[in-house]
Formats: C-alpha cells, structure tokens, sequence
C-alpha cells in the first residue's frame, strides 16, 4: 500500500521556507563570528590562499579552517571578513570599501554631487530594466568594460550637446559594422609598437569548431614579459579549412608574420594532439601541463574502473552522476544552494568539480530526498565515505591545476614541483580504504607517462631561486646535467650593457603550493659550474625572500647576473599552459551564438583581437 506524500497549504510552505532561511542566515552568522574570533586569537587551524588565479583580486584571501576552504575571503587592508563564493560573483568584493584613503585625482575635486543625484539612479535603473528586457540582455551588462565605456562617452557627448536629438548621434549598425576593421588596425598596429623591443614570446595555439555553423577556427595567443610583468594577448582566431598539422604550422606562419614576430624567438606551448606536435616539431616546443594533468586524471580513472568493475568505489561514482543528471533534468536543481556540476571528459578537473558540488549541497539534497523517491533511492546507493575520500584526493590537484593557469604571473618553473607534488599526494596511508590505495597506486604509475617534464622545465626551475638546488626534485647526477645545459645556454646569450631601471612597487606574492614543500633558503655549498656569474647565483642566490616576486627578483639583479636575467625573461615567457586560448574560445563561442551567426569570420577574428587588446586603445 503506496503512502501518500504529505500535501501542505501555500501560507505552510511559504512558512516552513521563512523559518529555514533564517536558520541558515542563523547559522551562517554564528560560524562568521566563530571565525572572526579565530582569526584575532591567531589560531593554527585558520589559514589563507589566493581566493582565485583567474580574478584581479590580490587584496582578499581565501579562509582555509581546518584544510578545508570556507566561503568567506579575508581583505587583506582592512582584516574585514566578507561571503564570497564563485557562484555568488565578485559584487560583494567590489563593493567593499575599505578605509584606505581614496586616489587622488582631479575628477575628485571637480565633479560635486548633484542633491538629485539619487532620484537620477533610480530613473537610470527603471531605463536600464527596460534596455535588459526590451533587449535581452542579461543583468550584469552595466558590469562590462565596453558598456560603462559607452555610459561615459554618452554623458560627455550630453554635456557638450545637452539638446541634440538621439538619432543624429546614434550611429547604424552598418556604421558601427564599418567601423570594426579601422579599430582593429589601429591596435593591430599598436601591438606590432609595442611588441618591436620585446626579444622573446611564449605562443599557444588550439582548434575550436562552432557547433552550429561547424566551421573551423584556429586561436593563437601570445605571452611576453615587459617591464616586469607578464602580458597575454589574443593574435588571431581565424578561419581554417582543417586541423591538420600542414594546415596548422600554415596559419601559424601567416598570422606571426602579420604581426612581424617570425624573426623572435619562440616557444610555443599546445595540447597532445598528433597534428599539433607534428606541426611545431623542430620547434621549442612544451606540451600544455593543464592537459596533461587531465590525461593523468581521466586514464588513470579508466583503468581504475577496468580493473575494479564493480566495486563500492565505481557504483558511488557512478551514482553521483546519477544524481547530478537527475536534478539537471528537473526543476529541483534551483532549490539547491549552488548548481551540481556534471562530470565531462574533456573538461579540466570535472571529476573533481562533481564531487565537490555533491558534497557541499549533500545535506540539502537529503532533505529534498525526503519528498522524491527517485534521489532517496540514489543516496542509499551512495557511500559519503567514498565522496569524501575521493574528493578530498583530488582537491589538491585542482589547486595545483589552479596554480599552473596563472596568466599573471611565470608558470613554468611549477611545473616540475607540480610533478613531484603530484607523486607525493599519491603515497597510501594507514586511512586510505583498500579502493583508494589501489587509485593512488595507479596515479602514482601514470604520472610519468601523462605529466611531460622537459628540459625548459627544468632549467627554469632552477632559475626560481630557492629551487636552485634541485633538492627532492632531480637526481645530483641530472641536476648536473642540467647546470652543464645552463651554462650552454647562457654562453650563447648577447647581454646588452644597456640597464633600463624599472619600478618595483609592488612585487608581493604568496608561495605556491607546488613549491612549499621543496623551498630551501639555507646556504648552497661551494661548487664550481664553469661560469663566475652562475656559480655565484648557485652558491647565494641574494637571499631570496619567498614572499617577493620571481620577475622583481631578477629586475633588482639584472646587473649582476646579467646572462642568467636574460635568460630567466626568455624561459619564464613560456605560459605552463595553453589557457589563453582555451579561455578566448570561451570568448568565441559568446561572441558567435545562434543570433549572431551570421558574423563573418573575419568580423569574428576582429571582435576577439579588439576584446583582448582592450587596452590599447
């Protein structure tokens, strides 16, 4: 005899939803003071990381209790401890004002609030409204750069021309359409400017085709130090006929030569595929580290699965997919605190994304599980044992992941920490279940068939200076070697006598995770490499403090290591992964939707060009 499910009145639901949204607000606040009072005590189980690599948020830090992330970030100039998550967006940090004093600048002095000035926001927002649904647009436009550009222009033109009629003003979009190849000349020709003084560039490259239009295209970035910083810019998203490695090396040819870069030297940094590397081989050439990480994650996952068929293990993982793709196919996913992520193959870290949007909705979806039959019968099928083993395995090669996409700092010189990293993670303990220690055992064995390390990893690994030594990470007999090669490549170098001073103001950074377990600031001992200037940086290395800057360090001692400076701007040009690239795709595919399909591939490769060279203009 079927129970029959419990049916509640509007007022009772509305209610019971009241009374656990202000249990949940309850909670968060006594965890948020819990925290506060952590912090100001000092306690070891508070720690701090980067909240993401991927935003331009250097003054907050990422809460870390227990080893475990929480969902508050710290700022770093005030102590004030705010919610953030990535699913809530950054506006919550962007609105936070600390009490710092504001930059100086003219505009403060002259422009004086207007009494009506908050009846003129709210008559703003009602047009804005409007603009959004008339248009289609979705709520975070006012956020863009383009469109607070165009606000601005739009207030400069009304100050001069208070009473001109809209339509005189307002171009056509064929107007607008006839100005996109003028723009993109102009920064086209900047950049060519700018890049003339520059020596070396990192370059990726990849292949996309739009799922609608089935057309190819090819995207190709670069990645140069000036002035102590690192600068990633889009080149070309192109047209082209095929993916071959003829048709590859082809476009690559074509596009460096239009931005007169084929006489530079070159590093180019790709995926896997056979047409890339047969494309770029005899070229300095680094397989993407991001790639490579997920070729580790999902073979060894593969022959995980063959081995052990049907075990607790498999079936827990397979039922999260179970789950993820059930709620994805109803309605309840919007009841959910954060959207479950499903796990796909040829997505980076998906496995582990999954299961960390299970883990963290786990009690909510128990008691969704309560009223639905179908995710109650799944979550008997699910061990939590297991979901928190394997996610808390695989967490720490996400954050190493995170690491090597940095696109504001040098990478490569992680790479080769990363690795031995990545094998130390992979020794068995007395807690592992007998699953895990057979999945450690098998990651262990992959990682040097998916992971490639190569000589520039190496070189440039020596070249961060508490790395120098190679300790735990090289034999003494490579690490020889390797100083042998150093010194080949640094004999080869024409130094310019010619010192340019550049500013050092900020050059602050945090130590990476890769690196914490193999930074050694003692004394090096007194060896001899063929080379005054390389022996003097092997024996002190001035003392590098591993709180400042990789780049900063070698601007302050360009004079005394004059060949190894130059060296060091060569290898650290070379991005450990081909993100950019992945990440204007991302760009392509908003660029290129179905309303707009009927773009040109040229007006395509021109918009992308202009978003990335933003800048410049």
């Amino acid at each position: 005899m079927s129970s029959k499910r419990k049916q509640f009145s509007v007022s009772e639901c509305f209610n019971r939803k009241t009374a656990k949204t202000n249990e949940i607000q309850s909670n968060e606040c006594d965890f948020k003071h819990k925290l506060k009072t952590l912090i100001a005590t000092n306690d070891s189980t508070i720690e701090y990381k980067p909240i993401d690599y991927t935003l331009n948020m250097k003054s907050f830090d990422r809460i870390v209790k227990d080893n475990t992330d929480t969902d508050y970030v710290k700022c770093n100039n005030c102590s004030a401890i705010i919610k953030y998550n990535k699913s809530y967006g950054t506006c919550g940090l962007k609105r936070h004002n600390c009490h710092q004093l504001p930059e100086e600048s003219i505009e403060r002095y002259l422009y004086k609030p207007s009494n009506n000035e908050s009846k003129l926001k709210s008559e703003l927002s009602d047009v804005l409204v409007m603009f959004i649904a008339k248009d289609m647009r979705p709520m975070n436009v006012i956020k863009g750069e383009g469109f607070r550009q165009l606000a601005k222009k739009f207030i400069e033109i009304g100050s001069k021309c208070p009473n001109i009629p809209l339509d005189s003003v307002l171009p056509s979009d064929r107007t607008v359409s006839r100005h996109i190849q003028p723009m993109y000349e102009s920064l086209k020709q900047k950049l060519i400017e700018k890049l003339l003084n520059i020596d070396t560039i990192g370059i990726t490259c990849d292949h996309w085709t739009h799922d609608v239009m089935k057309t190819n295209y090819i995207t190709i970035t670069i990645q140069y130090i000036n002035e102590c910083n690192i600068h990633s810019r889009v080149l070309a998203t192109i047209e082209t006929k095929d993916k071959t490695s003829v048709t590859t090396k082809s476009d690559m040819n074509c596009v460096l030569n239009n931005f007169m870069l084929s006489e530079k030297t070159k590093y180019f940094t790709t995926d896997n595929a056979s047409a890339m590397v047969l494309a770029f081989s005899g070229e300095d050439w680094i397989s993407c580290s991001a790639h490579n990480m997920n070729l580790l994650h999902k073979n060894s996952f593969k022959e995980f699965k063959t081995k052990y068929e049907s075990n607790n293990f498999n079936n827990s993982i397979k039922v999260c997919k179970q789950l993820v793709r059930l709620f994805k196919q109803s309605n309840i996913q919007n009841e959910l605190q954060t959207k479950l992520k499903q796990s796909i193959g040829i997505r980076w870290d998906s496995k582990y994304l999954m299961l960390e949007s299970i883990h963290k909705n786990l009690s909510h979806i128990k008691e969704i599980a309560i009223n639905n039959r179908k995710i109650f019968e799944l979550l008997i099928k699910l061990d939590e044992n297991v979901l928190l083993e394997c996610f808390t395995f695989l967490k720490p090669f996400y954050d190493l992941r995170q690491t090597l996409c940095k696109e504001n700092s040098p990478t490569l010189h992680l790479v080769l920490p990363t690795k031995q990293k990545m094998i130390s993670l992979c020794i068995a303990n007395q807690l592992d279940s007998q699953y895990m220690k057979s999945l450690k055992l098998i990651y262990s064995n992959n990682i040097e068939k998916y992971f490639k390390v190569n000589n520039l990893h190496k070189i440039s690994t020596i070249l961060y200076p508490p790395l120098r030594e190679l300790k735990c990470l090289l034999s003494i007999e490579e690490k020889h070697r390797l100083i042998s090669k150093l010194s080949d490549l640094m004999s080869e170098l024409q130094i310019n006598t010619t010192i340019v001073s550049q500013s050092l103001d900020d050059y602050s950074m945090k130590v990476d995770l890769c690196l914490q377990d193999f930074i050694d600031l003692s004394q090096t001992q007194v060896n001899t490499f063929g080379s005054q200037e390389l022996d003097d940086y092997m024996k002190t290395g001035h003392k590098f403090d591993i709180n400042s800057s990789l780049l900063g360090y070698w601007e302050q001692n360009r004079n005394s290591y004059p060949r190894l400076y130059r060296l060091a701007i060569r290898l650290l040009s070379i991005p450990a992964t081909n993100l950019s690239s992945e990440r204007n795709f991302s760009a392509a595919g908003l660029t290129l939707t179905d309303h707009r399909s009927r773009l040109s591939p040229q007006n395509v490769n021109e918009l992308l060009f202009i978003r990335s060279n933003f800048d410049l203009y």
